[in-house]
């Protein structure tokens, strides 16, 4: 079903962390929150005109929107006040994935790749072995990871994002424990 959004601004991300609870980012520094399964959207104040590229919360407090010009802005209290993390870098950020609140990852143009292990107080770059841009970037849990972007790149991480590497045409399948 069509949901009103209440904005006419372009919205390029949205995260759900509940049935009925979920943000939208998009141009100049819209976010917007519902909390009623999408009925209604309200405005959040971002405090920034970037636009927004990603969004990504692990639970309905702590959560996290990232896009243009190295923007990264948090929140830990859903989204009723947002602060400016410092990403150090400068390039448009395409896509975030928090698997936890202190482990989550950022990637964007030029094959950037920026990991934070405390909730985003400090980003650091990765190598990601790519100058292509990568738009999305996923984990399932700390080590595993996958990002890809244009001219079909992916790649692929077995430890956290120390090293990125084209995956193996024909993947290695490890049995881990239960």
């Amino acid at each position: 079903n069509t949901q009103p959004s209440g904005t006419t601004e372009s919205l390029h991300a949205v995260s759900i962390c509940a049935a009925n609870r979920g943000w939208a980012a998009g141009t100049n520094g819209t976010i917007l929150v519902t909390t009623n399964g999408g009925a209604t959207w309200s405005v959040q104040p971002s405090g920034t005109t970037e636009s927004l590229n990603a969004a990504s919360f692990c639970d309905a407090s702590r959560g996290w929107t990232a896009g243009d010009d190295g923007t990264i802005l948090a929140t830990i209290d859903g989204g009723a006040t947002w602060h400016r993390q410092s990403s150090a870098t400068k390039a448009a950020l395409r896509s975030l994935c928090f698997p936890s609140a202190s482990r989550g990852w950022a990637a964007g143009d030029g094959g950037v790749i920026l990991h934070t292990t405390n909730g985003g107080a400090t980003w650091k770059a990765q190598k990601s072995g790519t100058t292509q841009s990568l738009h999305s970037v996923s984990f399932c849990g700390a080590l595993y990871g996958w990002a890809v972007g244009n001219e079909g790149t992916i790649r692929a991480t077995s430890n956290g994002g120390a090293v990125w590497i084209v995956p193996p045409s024909k993947p290695t399948i490890v049995q881990q424990p239960i």
